[in-house]
């Protein structure tokens, strides 16, 4: 009984000091956090976790290639060669596929996840943001011109339209079927049936809104990022409209979204659109109240981003220090 009351006094006075305040539990989340980092290729960019495989797949823009990471060890399990500036992945766990774009090797890459091994290489004009639909077997690719979708079992390309607006990135619900792509020129998000290819509306989001796009379809909710308005746009997948603007960090690029936890991890690069970045941190939001619960330190110029939960890790691709931050918390 005794211990009890102790431990419970501890906890008491530690509240008190810590504040309930926002910026208070940054400091407090950052300050008992711990970083390392990984050293695999140059000029790290896009990043993604999945946890049910205990992986992370970073892609690099100078060297070309996907290397693949064990979260439980963070030792480098595979380097595989893909093309020139990585940019995007997206991934299909039901086909057991990653889908790295290479903007200036005009190419997607496929992967197996399985073997690890490349299986594919699609030719596509300078792709940027990408979103993989399991169900339709369509893969979503925007460039800096148009949109195109591919079938994924043939390769083949199904559909191709330019598109005004300098298409950035893409998502796509996989419960409606609907593709949403950033146009960043446009500060707007354009919404297409996945099936048609038919445009049902533009949404207005933001300034300079950058992949990745990240879809919560169980809350029917999309976000974005937007690097020259600093802010964080929540749309609401079924009225198809802004509910929710977030300020983030100094010009984001990455986004992740855990849903079991309401929270989103920005990566807050520091520069809208240039490789002069100077940003060092990730914001941690709480989603439900719009407020940053915690801010993460990186090294220089972090870009893709993402949360394993299964190892209770962020990644953060630190582009312009060639390295990439691991923070347990």
């Amino acid at each position: 009984m005794h211990r009890f009351i102790i431990v419970l006094l501890f906890i008491l006075v530690a509240a008190r000091g810590t504040g309930s305040s926002s910026t208070a539990a940054a400091r407090n989340l950052s300050l008992t956090s711990t970083t390392h980092l990984i050293h695999a290729g140059q000029r790290p960019e896009p990043v993604f976790a999945d946890p049910a495989h205990h992986r992370v797949y970073i892609g690099y823009e100078h060297s070309g290639d996907v290397a693949v990471i064990d979260d439980r060890t963070d030792q480098v399990l595979k380097t595989i060669r893909t093309g020139k500036e990585v940019e995007d992945l997206a991934f299909d766990a039901e086909a057991n596929r990653l889908y790295v774009a290479n903007r200036t090797s005009n190419s997607v890459s496929v992967i197996d996840t399985r073997g690890l091994r490349l299986v594919r290489s699609i030719s596509t004009p300078g792709p940027a943001g990408m979103a993989v639909d399991p169900a339709l077997k369509h893969l979503y690719v925007a460039s800096a011109r148009a949109i195109a979708v591919i079938d994924t079992q043939s390769g083949r390309r199904l559909f191709l339209a330019a598109t005004p607006g300098s298409p950035q990135a893409a998502g796509v619900d996989p419960a409606t079927h609907e593709v949403f792509i950033a146009l960043q020129k446009a500060n707007a998000l354009l919404v297409m049936d996945g099936s048609s290819f038919k445009t049902i509306t533009t949404i207005p989001v933001g300034q300079l809104p950058v992949h990745p796009i990240r879809i919560d379809s169980r809350r029917h909710r999309v976000y974005v990022v937007n690097s020259g308005s600093s802010s964080l746009s929540v749309i609401n997948s079924r009225t198809l409209r802004v509910v929710q603007r977030i300020p983030t960090g100094a010009h984001p690029e990455g986004l992740w979204i855990e849903p079991s936890t309401h929270r989103a991890f920005v990566s807050n690069e520091g520069d809208p659109g240039t490789d002069k970045n100077h940003g060092h941190t990730v914001s941690v939001i709480d989603l439900r109240s719009g407020r940053t619960i915690a801010t993460l330190p990186t090294l220089l110029g972090p870009d893709g981003v993402a949360y394993d939960r299964a190892a209770g890790k962020v990644y953060a691709a630190d582009e312009n220090s060639g390295a990439v931050s691991v923070v347990t918390f």
